[in-house]
């Protein structure tokens, strides 16, 4: 094959091979790299063992080498790229779980994602033997102020004040979700009761801190009613009945003349000291 035209035939075609792979990709991508450095270990095969002289000469042993870096070259080329796919497949997936999980406007997470994770939290505690804490927050004369000022800055409003209620929650396992119109819910998990009502009035305070002019006929600025209840460790209440209780707190506080924080006790409870009354706001 040495000294037969059928030689250079065959170093041609793989000689053709690189240049059109080369012009064509311009190893524009990893890809492109590999798979050209694998044609050339080919070709480089090709010329070893075409002259090579004789089996298991120094040319015969190193045509096998560039063989083995051919073969390696596209099985490197082919795991490489399979994990870079998988990776890409694993991040796509975790946005749009993420997306799903969020609501459009306002960016915190939706109601879908709240009635999925709450009562599992709830659960958790119970059974780890740690508080819960439910925030149920309303912005107070909301109708009004979309009536005056129309549904852009409504919604504009909402984005503010759902920015605010996530960047004043401190602890990654806490979390605030959409709970319907200008409502919001918000769970501490591992918080008493105590530092439930702190947190309240925070939020409370850096909703009215943002200075939102309110509607017209309403004094003063955009302000928010949050009413809490807790779960204390060794408790069994249903995750609606804390809600519930966590939902009547937020009517106390907005019968009381808004912009209060409240809270409220669970059905049967005897240890419902924390519960005080409902703590108005200094303006």
């Amino acid at each position: 094959m040495s000294s037969s035209p059928a030689g250079l035939v065959v170093c041609a075609i793989s000689l053709a091979a690189i240049g059109l792979h080369v012009s064509t990709t311009r190893l524009r991508s990893l890809l492109d790299l590999w798979l050209a450095v694998a044609l050339l270990g080919m070709l480089v095969d090709v010329m070893l063992t075409l002259w090579a002289g004789a089996r298991y000469s120094v040319g015969w042993y190193a045509a096998r080498v560039a063989s083995m870096v051919s073969s390696s070259a596209v099985l490197g080329m082919l795991i490489y790229e399979t994990s870079v796919l998988y990776r890409t497949l694993t991040e796509t997936h975790h946005k749009l779980v993420e997306t799903a999980a969020r609501d459009g406007l306002t960016g915190v997470f939706n109601r879908a994602y709240f009635d999925e994770r709450y009562p599992r939290e709830l659960e958790l505690a119970a059974s780890g033997g740690y508080p819960l804490c439910v925030l149920m927050v309303d912005v107070d004369h909301f109708k009004a102020y979309n009536d005056s000022f129309g549904h852009m800055a409504g919604d504009s409003c909402l984005k503010s004040i759902a920015g605010t209620l996530s960047s004043r929650l401190q602890r990654r396992t806490d979390f605030v979700a959409r709970y319907g119109g200008e409502e919001f819910v918000i769970v501490l998990v591992g918080c008493d009761a105590g530092k439930a009502s702190g947190i309240a009035q925070e939020l409370r305070a850096g909703i009215e801190s943002l200075g939102l002019p309110a509607a017209p006929g309403v004094q003063g600025v955009v302000t928010a009613s949050i009413g809490h209840a807790c779960a204390l460790p060794g408790a069994s209440h249903s995750a609606s009945e804390l809600l519930a209780a966590a939902d009547a707190a937020l009517y106390r506080a907005k019968a009381l003349g808004r912009n209060h924080v409240a809270s409220s006790p669970l059905p049967g409870r005897k240890d419902v000291a924390f519960h005080g009354r409902a703590t108005q706001s200094s303006r």
